[in-house]
């Protein structure tokens, strides 16, 4: 085979060539690939590729790369004619008379992205040899991906469309000052996928020559960070600049608050970036662009901000498309058509406080997984709905659940039936994504009150729409009565007591689903109710530690303390009345306008009749006693006389369930304690047990003769 003039073949060299060949003959591939020669390299020179690479686990790679000859995958198409010649170019530059195996391995390593030295790869007419090799990366190649690298050996996703924000980025990179880039958008909106789409058009050689062998490599900032002391990190963080500035090296950092917050990255990177000495390219979110880098003027100087918005639907369409290709290819499951819009569709409703396109990708790659533990071939709609139920923390009958809420509530609640029948019209349509600011809770109902309660509200919904009675998160705000007090609210500052303590808004985190029960929001200090009015505007508190605690998929319920003889809806009003008028601008003498403003429904309790009193205990609290003495085998059972005694006593012990609960247990732990002796013999079945009214005296008589019992009166 043709090689240059002056240089000819080591035997080693000649003998390697002809394995990468007897390789590809055995495994009956036609064409030869970039992973039949590292396979060949790594099998007999392990100890010289590792020298070359540095940091690298060579009988795991070698393994990897094995196992991907065998499903077929060769890796990127080697001409072996010219990986001859620019060997022995390689070796000419080195001042050889013979190509070694060590200048083989230069030549494929570099192709492979393992390795920093840079060989000539075509020497036409008027050449003057080789270029300066770059320094070494250990460090680099420690903590960092070489995402060029990955894309050579098709570990990257495919990224489809965002040409405009990729242009961007190419042309900032190709500057010769100030060739630094900040990607800021909200995180899922593919910030990270640019910067890959960026690395497959540098491998297929689609950017301006200045880019053509650059390699853009990630920065891994848990392994960074991991395990040393502040001395030992600073070193890390030098050593890992002056690698990266350097031609031919693109540094991404991904999250790069996590160390502009450290203090550490920030000063370091000033240098190298007014310099022009190196690329560099950040991600990060537009709350954490301001408090990070705009307030340092130096540095936010040495960026060019792109934005980076969630796709258009055509664009969002392209990439789910690719990935079902993907997912058809290497799970071997088809994703209709007809599927991918009802993903979109869902993920826009239910999945509110996430961004396209990685809440779409997000439900695709969940749905498949479901599907392929079904052993089924094919995606449907069906298995779509219950991911994206089970993602926004959704019962699976949570439409069901819906629809009879009007009737639970009002069997459950002491609110009255216009109230209900108002809340739930609200709730059919913005818990289905239907309401016009999507971004806000899908109901926020302030509840008044003599004592300031909810009447049952804020339990019954967590029980009855979302499931689970811990779907319920509650705040007394009437604790908060100074204005520091609001980082008992969202936390302390860095440095402070309590700054890592987590507080009650953070169960928001891992249940947005949920309804969040602010009691006495009239007690509370000014500043803290101008925080909950601009939280509800926003549709999410920020704690101390700058993240976001959404509450667009939440019910939000206000109560305060205030007499009113009616009921008024605010955001949407169902009559203009003078009454309603007068309602409003009272309850604005008692809250700020911002918050009143935020309010969907005014909510007033008035005094139930005595039916609805009965009715409510019996359905909640006596219901709840019931159940905790079932499940120690003794059966309840409550004479209607017992139920009319407690209905009678509702102005003293007002509406709430934990208050009526307590007293309920006083109660019976009076009966209980006069309890002559169970002896504890279940074999004959569970006790039960009567709780009647004697004259003014509640009694508990066994329903019928049992020698493990005998009567007891209060």
């Amino acid at each position: 085979m043709p090689h240059h003039e002056s240089i000819s073949l080591a035997p080693g060299t000649r003998k390697a060539l002809e394995d990468i060949q007897a390789l590809r003959e055995r495994l009956g591939h036609t064409s030869l690939g970039l992973y039949h020669c590292l396979a060949v390299l790594l099998d007999h020179f392990p100890a010289m590729v590792a020298e070359l690479v540095g940091d690298l686990a060579v009988k795991d790679r070698l393994k990897d790369i094995q196992e991907r000859l065998r499903r077929g995958d060769i890796g990127a198409p080697v001409n072996p004619e010219e990986l001859i010649q620019e060997v022995c170019q390689w070796a000419a530059a080195q001042g050889k008379r013979k190509a070694s195996e060590r200048d083989l391995a230069a030549i494929v390593l570099q192709k492979a992205g393992w390795t920093s030295v840079t060989p000539v790869t075509s020497a036409g007419p008027g050449s003057t040899g080789p270029s300066k090799a770059p320094r070494p990366t250990p460090m680099l190649n420690t903590f960092a991906r070489d995402l060029c690298r990955e894309a050579r050996e098709g570990r990257l996703p495919p990224v489809v469309g965002r040409e405009a924000v990729l242009q961007a980025v190419v042309g900032t990179l190709c500057r010769r000052i100030k060739r630094n880039v900040a990607l800021v958008g909200p995180a899922g909106v593919g910030k990270t996928a640019i910067v890959e789409g960026l690395a497959q058009r540098i491998v297929r050689g689609e950017v301006p020559p200045v880019l053509r062998d650059a390699r853009v490599m990630a920065l891994s900032l848990t392994g960074l960070m991991s395990g040393v002391n502040y001395g030992e990190f600073f070193q890390r963080v030098e050593g890992l600049l002056k690698e990266a500035a350097q031609e031919g090296i693109i540094l991404f950092i991904d999250e790069a608050h996590v160390l502009m917050e450290v203090g550490i990255l920030a000063n370091l990177l000033k240098g190298p970036l007014s310099r022009g000495q190196m690329a560099c390219i950040i991600a990060t979110t537009e709350d954490e662009y301001r408090r990070f880098i705009q307030k340092d003027r130096a540095l936010d100087r040495r960026f060019q901000p792109i934005r980076v918005d969630e796709p258009g639907e055509a664009e969002l369409r392209l990439i789910l498309e690719a990935h079902a290709r993907d997912m058809a290819t290497q799970r071997g499951l088809s994703v209709p058509s007809a599927v991918l819009d009802v993903i979109v569709d869902l993920s826009r409703r239910l999945l509110r406080h996430r961004y396209f396109p990685d809440k779409a990708l997000d439900v695709l790659d969940q749905s498949v997984a479901a599907a392929l533990l079904e052993g089924r071939s094919e995606l449907d709609p069906a298995t779509v709905r219950r991911t994206v139920t089970q993602m926004a923390g959704l019962p699976p009958d949570w439409e069901a659940r819906l629809q009879s809420l009007e009737a639970e509530l009002l069997r459950q609640t002491l609110i009255p039936e216009d109230d209900i029948r108002v809340l739930t019209s609200r709730l059919a349509g913005t818990m289905r994504g239907l309401d016009v600011r999507p971004h806000r809770p899908n109901g926020v109902i302030l509840v008044l009150s003599p004592e300031g309660d909810d009447g049952g509200l804020a339990y019954g919904l967590a029980v009855n729409l979302f499931g689970a009675s811990d779907r319920l998160i509650e705040v007394d705000l009437s604790l908060y009565l100074e204005e520091h007090q609001i980082s008992q609210l969202l936390g302390s500052p860095p440095g402070y007591v309590g700054y890592e303590q987590e507080l009650p808004l953070h169960r928001l985190l891992y249940a947005p689903t949920a309804v969040l029960l602010m009691k006495h929001v009239d007690r509370c200090h000014p500043v803290i109710r101008s925080v909950l009015a601009q939280a509800l505007q926003d549709g999410y508190f920020t704690d101390a530690q700058g993240r976001r605690l959404f509450i667009g998929d939440a019910v939000v319920v206000l109560t305060a303390q205030l007499s009113q003889r009616r009921s008024y809806p605010v955001g949407f009003q169902r009559s203009e009345d003078a009454a309603s008028m007068r309602a409003t601008e009272r309850l604005r003498e008692v809250l700020e306008p911002p918050l009143v403003d935020q309010v969907d429904q005014v909510i007033v309790l008035e005094p139930p009749s005595r039916e609805r009193v009965r009715q409510w205990l019996e359905a909640t609290v006596l219901q709840t006693v019931a159940r905790q003495y079932g499940a120690q085998e003794i059966e309840l059972k409550w004479s209607p006389g017992v139920v009319d005694w407690l209905a009678n006593r509702v102005g003293e012990v007002g509406w709430r369930v934990s208050d009526w609960e307590r007293r309920i247990e006083d109660i019976l732990s009076h009966l209980w304690k006069a309890w002559p002796g169970d002896s504890g013999d279940r074999s004959r079945g569970p006790i039960r047990i009567r709780i009647e009214l004697e004259g003014d005296r509640i009694v508990a008589r066994p329903e019928r003769a049992d020698p493990r019992v005998s009567p007891a009166k209060e």
